[in-house]
């Protein structure tokens, strides 16, 4: 199975994408991994009435790490996805970027056994983004040298002793992912900005032919531009569903 792994921490700026977001990964062919920091404040009614609308999805709810900011368990989680299920090709993603190019996301060479679509620069890269990284299940065990049975248990091993700041998460892949032996065998997709719906230039009208959305925060002011992008991959039906969405947890407190 094809999955995309998306992680969340419980406020305003991501949680409420989860819907929208695991709607456009399932347009492009992907059965969403939804990794959520933190148990009980996802009981509020706004949070409760969120999960209820991201439909057909895995929702793994993971506890605090101590020592370990919200946003960077967030963030690492998508490296160790491997601890919640073993068969699967992993794509990491972030909850307010989705997919518009269905054929884009899905011309990987699965002879090769990790994939990095995305590569912005050229010639070997010393970095990379968090986004659109993928693998078998367990090809990410084997690079990030996952031992532990839990994500929560991973992050604490891969973390201890770093000193963390935004971005770790990167960093941590990048010095795995590059003293990988089968690193010579990755597959590099390149691109350019050029392809993204970005929000440094929103609402401009979509650029032709773009591969991704990285949306405006917070959503819900930005619904009406928004829409009118993901009625281009969407079925009216869905499109529906998440004007539903929208209006309800516009209406519902925290």
């Amino acid at each position: 199975m094809n999955r995309v792994v998306i992680s969340a921490t419980p406020d305003e700026n991501y949680a409420p994408f989860l819907p929208i977001t695991t709607s456009a990964w399932r347009a492009a062919g992907y059965d969403p991994l939804c990794l959520l920091v933190g148990k009980e404040e996802w009981k509020s009614p706004r949070l409760r009435a969120i999960l209820a609308h991201t439909r057909d999805c895995e929702v793994v709810h993971m506890d605090r790490v101590p020592n370990v900011p919200d946003a960077t368990l967030s963030q690492c989680s998508r490296l160790v996805a491997c601890t919640v299920t073993k068969d699967d090709y992993l794509l990491t993603s972030d909850v307010d970027i989705f997919p518009l190019d269905k054929a884009w996301f899905n011309q990987q060479d699965m002879s090769r056994p990790f994939h990095v679509l995305g590569v912005e620069t050229g010639g070997t890269p010393t970095h990379f983004c968090i986004n659109y990284l993928g693998a078998s299940s367990a090809t990410w065990q084997e690079v990030m040298e996952v031992r532990s049975t839990s994500p929560e248990s991973a992050i604490a091993e891969m973390l201890a002793g770093r000193k963390i700041h935004w971005g770790t998460d990167e960093d941590v892949l990048a010095q795995k992912l590059l003293k990988w032996p089968r690193f010579s065998e990755v597959e590099l997709i390149r691109r350019t900005n050029s392809m993204r719906v970005d929000r440094s230039e929103w609402p401009l009208p979509p650029k032709h032919h773009p591969v991704d959305c990285h949306c405006p925060r917070p959503i819900l002011p930005q619904w009406s531009s928004l829409r009118k992008i993901l009625q281009t991959i969407l079925d009216p039906h869905a499109v529906d569903r998440l004007d539903a969405y929208t209006s309800e947890i516009g209406r519902t407190k925290t």
